[in-house]
């Protein structure tokens, strides 16, 4: 009996945990400047329909959706992942070096989700081929 209450009692510590830590609907207007900046550059003519906002390890990370349904993950002011779901991607929003490689490798590229990390970049083309990067725009992997 007292291990079953032990172990509800670790259930209901992570419900609560994951409520509390679990992103939370923020207000597009109360969003930072650079991130509305960033969308109204490289989105132009779409709008965000709604955003969430998470502390994680003394950081804040938003989720942004827009009304074409691409979400762009950012942390803090920067965009780490943004995915165009059905649509593309604009190249203006691809760092240089991984799009300019892209391009040169895959003539009327079409991305539909980049990914940026400390190690790699990772973007993923609409003909399911994808390609990680160096952050200098070294090809390490490509993947069909």
């Amino acid at each position: 009996m007292k291990r079953i209450r032990i172990i509800l009692a670790a259930i209901f510590c992570c419900m609560i945990s994951a409520t509390v830590f679990a992103g939370q609907p923020i207000s597009p207007q109360k969003l930072p400047a650079s991130i509305k900046n960033f969308v109204q550059t490289h989105f132009k003519g779409h709008t965000i329909t709604h955003a969430e906002c998470e502390y994680e390890s003394g950081r804040t990370k938003y989720d942004v959706y827009l009304d074409d349904g691409t979400k762009i993950d950012f942390d803090s002011d920067s965009w780490d992942t943004m995915n165009g779901k059905r649509h593309v991607v604009p190249t203006t929003a691809v760092p240089s070096t991984a799009g300019q490689r892209v391009k040169v490798e895959n003539h009327g590229f079409r991305i539909g989700k980049i990914d940026i990390d400390d190690d790699d970049d990772e973007i993923e083309l609409f003909d399911d081929l994808e390609v990680k990067f160096t952050p200098f725009g070294v090809v390490l992997d490509i993947d069909d």
